[in-house]
């Protein structure tokens, strides 16, 4: 937390701080205003508002999730606690947990900045700007939602949160007491209820001249929403907000006569261009600047300033874009060949980093690698050719490097065309590799002794018979010959740059150190299995089935078998769920991972495995 943090609850007409008078009423030993707490310590309420925004979440958890958080020790992480209740409902989550959508918001956080999050959901704006601003208020007409973001507060033992139950139309702030506000996928949702666009678009004006209200001079507000052109619109996928096809490209009046005759009722969920976006920031008094985040603002992973607009795509096709079918890749293609200005045009939704007096500055490029609460924040000078790379939890280790350019190993990989041309680059990759991965002694006490706890943490996670059968087979293992090699730690397609013939590891976060034999290259070899599936990110699920057929890629089984330096059967059954049972360990959910578990221990892989005897030479 920021060291100039205002903590505790405070009053949000003046900051000062809130103490209980009598139950259930707070007042400012400041101002001396009284206000009503909310249902959950670390709350206000304003009111009896309800939301017109519903996710599944709402329904599937309520209460119980808020009682699960508030049952944590101080300082747990309230990201696994909701990924934990959704995985034991069988739910799918999606991303309103992911801390990494928040990074570029976290840019634009000064020290001792004051921030106000309109529509806090369910509070994961608000728990990750708290790590870095001096106080957060996070507010939302949701009751349910101010008391899961109270909750979460608690449960990450941050106490520079104040939850507000209110509406954005009429802040309980004081005039410019903000530093920031962030309206990230909530201004086209304000106008719920409208009978038309047109009512809607006025109160969309309401809630940003509020905003305008309570932000100091030279305050910021972060607007993110979809574009109304967006490309994808053009190709018939269904509005975000309508479910329906071509509606955001219609004019309004008649987008409103074909949502009252397919939804029967009004189109009250406009969204804007770029163009038409600055308009109506600008009429609240509010000067925009654009940045554009891809494949969109909801799921972030690459945001640049318009300035680095043909830059910035570049990066993105060889870096962030997964070239994973035909048309995706020649899609890539046509980007690269249309103008850059053009092509923000058409982007799928965008940043508008709107400022109360004066020109926003160039924002920094960042780029989004694991969403979740453990990951970096990585900003990039294009300019100066330099990466910044933060631990989200704590920015103060920043570690400033220079910017390799080159490709991504995954995108280079899928890029081209023809499949024989990838294999080749398949086999070009663990050639560049081979060399880090290969074993050059035998493995210490310690080194065994770290990579089986590790193991021990992934097992925690799985299901009693599959745990079971899982260890059956490190202890095994455990009982032969074990060799080490260097660790990366991190080894997937993803961490590996391409430039200029060569390959080049990054991001490898034991760096130096020494490890159980065959780890990372296993990681590496399911990465390149599930790529070849169409995943587009680390999957084991779709590795499984290909790996119990590795026996007709001699290029991966001369890989991994000088990777491993195994002879036994069993004793590589235990590296392959050793390797699999890290990643557990160290991502928290690594999708297929139990399955690809399962399908080792019984045997599934054997066919494979057996091919894998000792070639390295430790001499």
């Amino acid at each position: 937390m920021t060291a100039l943090a205002l903590t505790g609850m405070r009053c949000p007409a003046c900051l000062g701080f809130l103490a209980s008078i009598d139950s259930p009423t707070l007042q400012c030993s400041d101002c001396r205003t009284s206000y009503r707490a909310g249902a959950v310590a670390g709350s206000l309420s304003f009111g009896a508002y309800e939301s017109t925004f519903a996710h599944e979440v709402d329904e599937l958890y309520g209460d119980e999730l808020v009682d699960a958080l508030l049952a944590c020790p101080a300082g747990t992480c309230s990201e696994q606690v909701i990924t934990s209740l959704a995985r034991s409902r069988r739910a799918l989550l999606g991303n309103p947990v992911d801390e990494g959508r928040v990074d570029f918001a976290r840019t634009l956080i000064a020290d001792g900045a004051v921030v106000l999050d309109v529509g806090c959901g369910l509070g994961t704006f608000a728990t990750a700007m708290a790590r870095s601003a001096s106080h957060v208020f996070a507010l939302d007409r949701s009751p349910a939602r101010v008391a899961i973001t109270a909750a979460r507060a608690r449960c990450e033992a941050l106490t520079n949160i104040t939850a507000v139950h209110s509406d954005g139309a009429d802040l309980p702030l004081g005039d410019g007491s903000c530093d920031l506000v962030t309206l990230v996928g909530v201004l086209e949702w304000v106008g719920v209820g409208s009978r038309g666009p047109r009512e809607a678009i006025a109160r969309q004006q309401d809630v940003l001249r509020e905003i305008h209200r309570v932000l100091k001079p030279g305050g910021k507000l972060l607007v993110g929403m979809e574009n109304r052109l967006g490309g994808h619109y053009f190709v018939a996928r269904p509005d975000e907000h309508t479910n329906l096809r071509f509606v955001p490209l219609l004019p309004r009046q008649v987008a409103h006569m074909v949502v009252r005759v397919r939804r029967g009722g009004a189109f009250d969920v406009p969204t804007h261009t770029r163009r038409g976006l600055t308009r109506l920031l600008m009429s609240a008094g509010l000067t925009p600047r654009f940045s554009f985040p891809f494949p969109s603002y909801s799921e972030p992973e690459l945001s640049f300033d318009g300035a680095d607009a043909r830059t910035g795509l570049r990066f993105y096709v060889r870096h962030v874009f997964h070239p994973v079918s035909p048309a995706r890749r020649i899609a890539a293609r046509v980007v690269l060949r249309v103008p850059a200005r053009l092509a923000m045009v058409f982007a799928p939704s965008h940043w508008a980093v709107a400022t109360k007096g004066g020109a926003p500055l160039r924002a920094s490029a960042v780029v989004t690698g694991t969403a979740s609460c453990t990951g970096t924040i990585k900003e990039i000078d294009f300019r100066s050719g330099r990466i910044v790379k933060s631990p989200r939890k704590d920015l103060s280790e920043a570690a400033p490097e220079p910017l390799i350019d080159g490709w991504n190993a995954r995108r280079w990989v899928a890029w081209p065309l023809r499949g024989r041309t990838r294999r080749r680059r398949e086999q070009l990759l663990l050639r560049g590799v081979e060399a880090s991965v290969r074993p050059h002694a035998e493995a210490s006490e310690a080194e065994c002794a770290a990579a089986f706890s590790a193991a021990d943490a992934g097992l925690e996670s799985l299901e009693p018979e599959v745990a079971d059968a899982a260890r059956a087979c490190l202890a095994i293992l455990e009982a032969t010959k074990i060799l080490a090699a260097p660790l990366h730690g991190d080894l997937r397609l993803t961490n590996i740059i391409v430039a200029d013939g060569d390959f080049a590891p990054i991001d490898s976060p034991e760096k130096g150190r020494s490890a159980v034999a065959g780890v990372d290259a296993i990681s590496l070899v399911c990465d390149l299995l599930g790529l070849r599936a169409g995943a587009k990110s680390y999957d084991l699920e779709r590795a499984a089935t290909a790996f119990s057929r590795l026996l007709e890629d001699d290029h991966l089984v001369h890989f991994l078998r000088s990777a491993l330096g195994v002879q036994e059967l069993q004793a590589a059954r235990g590296i392959v769920i050793l390797a699999v049972l890290r990643d557990v360990a160290h991502k928290g959910t690594v999708p297929g991972a139990a399955q690809f578990i399962a399908m080792c221990a019984s045997g599934e892989f054997d066919d494979s495995l057996r091919l894998l005897g000792v070639e390295a030479s430790l001499g």
